[in-house]
């Protein structure tokens, strides 16, 4: 994840409500017009469920999931 958008996307993902899905954060991004490059970084989130910001850069930094999201 490049340094540079790490404030941009940090301030987004502070503004979610956690349990959030990799949709409802592109969503949210979308929403409150993050740019291009937050919007690309949010999309490249692996389908699951996420508990908070921390996950979220986590999943973004190691590119793992560590808790799949269950199957409907």
């Amino acid at each position: 994840m490049p340094q540079a958008h790490l404030p941009a996307l940090t301030a987004l993902l502070r503004q979610v409500d956690y349990p959030a899905t990799n949709v409802d954060l592109v969503l949210n991004a979308t929403r409150d017009g993050a740019t291009a490059p937050i919007v690309q970084l949010v999309q490249s989130l692996p389908a699951r469920s996420y508990n908070g910001v921390w996950d979220v850069r986590n999943a973004l930094t190691n590119g793992k999931s560590a808790r799949p999201m269950a199957s409907i």
